[in-house]
This record gives structure tokens, sequence and C-alpha cells, in this order.
């Protein structure tokens, strides 16, 4: 049996009569508090639904092509997944548009990082780097190199906070091999990624969060990783309108992400938190194909190894099978309207791996689920293309008799260039939730966690990006006190 992570403090299923252990720091951090703790989160989904379905603001001028400054999965070579700033916005409505396509999916690195940071929106455009060119383009090979560190420390309740400070850092090469640019043959492109994780994350001993506060964060795999985490080949049909791709593959680059959401550091605004793809560091082998259908939808699927080396904690696979993901990509109200630029994913998934039952009593056949994202520009500054608001919402939904979480909400706002001189700053808020499952709560007596994160993004230089970061998670693990986790994090495009 394949047993995906569940450390005895995480995953461990207690006896039903076992009851949670008694909170030392008084009724605000215990479990009882957790569905009034919640109610906080809930308040603000229902704030930020607001801005997200209420009426569209009349802004002084059409919002630019690129109004909605993209900030999704994103590549080594600095742009943004499958979606760009001109994708995901709007040309002013006096002039009818001509028809914009979908843009092709770029070569993934992780979903968020500085090259795709520097480098901007709207048209490709080559990233400021610390060595130069001379080190980062030889013929029809591109190379990328990124540096992240942050510091973090446990400054309030969790597991434990004495000694709670530690350092983790990840070092990420890439190479890209143009076929039409080395004279073999049009619209080709091979990817190779490597990736050196050091250093250590406070999740497993300090805070007990089941989302992972940091998102570099590679457990269960060791801390201390090096490996090839991707190498695949890319090739687009039909004008780049079909973009197949094939080899070793994160599926979280094309599929199940909110584009606002990644500048965020928690792990669950990158990865919906119950869906078992393969994502970062646990990319499979797989193939995947993206399809334009006209200017404002995009179809996508995926079929991947699945079953091994798994690091979601809530399902436990019986053997090696297949997962099957599909995706809608909906971009309305193009056509002159002067709505604010909106994005919708819908998707749902298919895992052929036998899968336990949350109380073991039986397998089931398979895995599944649904998902939806939303990306939505709520107000555009009247002298900027770039700098606004705009407002994100999540969802995931799994079968709750094989999975220990079976809803997951996400929302947040993000704001480019809030303060005078700072354009390219960037602010955040966002909440997310998980609620573990009835059998899971009868087994275990775990209800939920809640993590609410603050960030305020600092454009230091051309090729250098410092993050402080503050996050107040609520009740970890569904048993632990709340814990208030601080850090910042430094990223360099060298």
């Amino acid at each position: 049996m394949t047993n995906c992570y569940c450390p005895a403090r995480w995953g461990a299923r207690a006896d039903a009569s076992a009851t949670p252990p008694e909170n030392p720091a008084g009724p605000l951090n215990g479990r009882g508090s957790f569905r009034s703790r919640s109610r906080v989160g809930l308040l603000f989904l229902f704030a930020l639904g607001g801005l997200l379905a209420g009426p569209d603001l009349a802004l002084p001028c059409a919002v630019a092509s690129d109004g909605l400054e993209p900030s999704g999965p994103r590549s080594a070579d600095g742009s943004a997944g499958i979606t760009e700033a001109s994708w995901l916005t709007f040309q002013p409505p006096a002039v009818e548009p001509p028809p914009l396509p979908l843009p092709v999916p770029s070569a993934p690195a992780r979903p968020r990082d500085l090259a795709a940071d520097l480098a901007g929106g709207g048209e490709e455009e080559a990233s400021a780097t610390l060595l130069g060119d001379v080190w980062h383009r030889a013929g029809p090979v591109a190379a990328e190199y990124l540096y992240s560190g942050e510091v973090f420390t446990n400054a309030r309740g969790g597991i434990a906070t004495q000694g709670a400070t530690r350092y983790r850092g990840l070092l990420e090469l890439s190479l890209r091999l143009d076929t039409a640019a080395a004279d073999w043959w049009q619209g080709g492109e091979f990817y190779g990624y490597v990736l050196q994780a050091h250093g250590t994350t406070l999740s497993p001993q300090f805070v007990g969060d089941s989302q992972y506060y940091s998102d570099l964060d590679t457990g269960p795999k060791p801390q201390d990783l090096t490996e090839l985490a991707e190498f695949w080949y890319q090739h687009t049909f039909f004008d780049e309108a079909l973009v197949v791709r094939l080899g070793r593959l994160d599926a979280n680059e094309d599929f199940a992400y909110s584009d606002v959401a990644a500048d965020f550091l928690n792990a669950s605004f990158a990865t919906l938190p119950n869906i078992p793809l393969p994502f970062w560091p646990y990319q499979t082998l797989g193939v995947t194909a993206l399809a334009d259908v006209g200017d404002q939808l995009r179809l996508g699927g995926g079929m991947y190894d699945h079953g091994r080396d798994k690091a979601q904690w809530w399902a436990t696979t019986e053997e090696r099978g297949l997962f099957f993901v599909g995706q809608a990509d909906y971009r309305p109200g193009r056509g002159g309207s002067s709505a604010p630029p909106t994005l919708v994913r819908a998707g749902l998934w298919h895992a052929t791996s036998d899968t336990w039952a949350v109380d073991e009593s039986r397998t089931f056949d398979g895995n599944y689920g649904v998902y939806a994202t939303l990306d939505r520009r709520c107000y555009r500054e009247s002298d900027s293309e770039a700098q606004g608001l705009d407002a994100f919402f999540q969802v995931s939904w799994a079968p709750p008799d094989r999975n220990q979480v079976d809803w997951s909400y996400g929302a947040g706002l993000v704001y480019r260039g809030l303060l005078p001189r700072r354009d390219d700053d960037v602010v955040g808020v966002g909440f997310t939730l998980l609620a573990f499952s009835p059998a899971e709560r009868e087994t275990s007596g775990r209800e939920g966690e809640n993590a609410i994160e603050w960030f305020y993004q600092v454009r230091a230089s051309d090729w250098l990006v410092l993050q402080p970061d503050v996050q107040y998670i609520v009740s970890p693990n569904g048993l632990e006190r709340d814990a208030l986790v601080v850090g910042v994090r430094c990223e360099m495009n060298l």
C-alpha cells in the first residue's frame, strides 16, 4: 500500500473516543473556537463576493490591454503560464478589437518566480537579470537561474515557539531549446528544469499547519533536495491554436490555479489543497493538450502517472494509476465591453488509483473532484495600465468518504502600485480554509484550518524582490493552537 504523507501528528486517525489535547493558550485558540474564527473568514469571502459579483465600476477610461497584471503560474522566461495580460483584459470599447487568441503556455519553473514579475505584462520581453544576457543565451538555448530565500519565525502558538526560526532556500536552473532557432523544425521546444532546495521550514516541528505556510516546502520529500524535476517536449499546431506537451510535467502550471493569487506565499493559494495534482516538486510523466476555441474560450486536458510519491496527505492510494484532468478557461465580455476584465476557470479530475476510505474500512475504485477559480479586475488607476485592485476566489470539492479534506476555499485582494512612486510594489491580503470531511471529524476530532495572509512585495531593483509576509493560522491541522508566522522572502533573477 502506498500511503500518502500522513505523519502521526498530521494524518494519524485516532480512536473515535479520542479527544483533542486541551488548549493551554485558553478558549480563543482551541477546537471550540474554530467555527467562530471561521466566521471571520466567511465574512471576508462575502465582502469579496460583493466586489466580484457587484456592478461594474465606471472607470474614467477603458482598461488597457494589460490592465490586469498576470501573476499566476510562471515560467523561467518570465511569461505567465496559461495567461498573459493581453488575454486577461479588454480593449477600449470605442474601437472593436481584433481577434485575440489565448496565449501559448510557456515553460514552467515555479508557480511564482521573480523572472515573471520582472517581465511585467503585455508582450513577452526579456527579463532583467543580475548576470546579463551573456550567461542566459547561447544560440537556440536559453537559460534561467533563479534563487529564492526566506526566513520565518513562529511568533505565537502552533506546536512550539522556542527556537522557531528557520531559513529556507531554493535554487532553480532551467534550459530551453527552440527547434526553430536551431534550424530543425518549426513549433517545437525542449525544456529541462533542475531544483536544489535547502534549509528547513517551520511546518512539521513548530507550526503544524496542513496547508504549508511556505510554497517552498518540499515535504514529505526531504527538505534538502536536488533533482531533475521536469523534462518535456512541447509542440504547437495550427498557428499556436493547439499546444501539446509530453514528458515529466507540473500539472499545476496549466490547471487549477488563480493568476491573481500567485504572489501569496501560502501553498494553498498556489495549489488548490484537495486536488491530487502532480505539482511541484512531485511532477510526473504525462501529456497535456490545450486548444483555443475562439477568442474567449480555451479547453485543456491532461493525463499523468498517479499514486506514487504524492504530497497530498488526505488520500491514501492502494496502487498506481492514472490522473485525468479537464478544464475550461473563459473570459467573458469581449466585443467592446467596458466591463472589468474577468477570467473564470472550471475543471474536474479523476484518478484511477484505488483509494482507501477515510476510516480505512474499504477501498474505492478511484477518486474524483471538481474546482473553480475566478480572477477579476475591480479597479484600475486612471493614469496607469497596470496599477489597480484585483480580486480572486477559488473553491474545490472532493468526496468526503475517501478524502480527509472535502471542501477548500480561498479568496483575496491584490493591489499593484498602492503607494506613491512605488508603481511596481504589490500588497495583498488573502484567506484560505480547509474543511475536514465528516468522516475525518468523527475519527480524529479535526474540523478545519484557516490561514490569513498579508504581504507587501517591494521591487528593490530590476532583478531583486523583497517580500515581508505575515500569516495568522487558525487551528493548524485542526488541533493545534492558533499560530502567528512572520517572515520575509528574497527573490533574485540571476
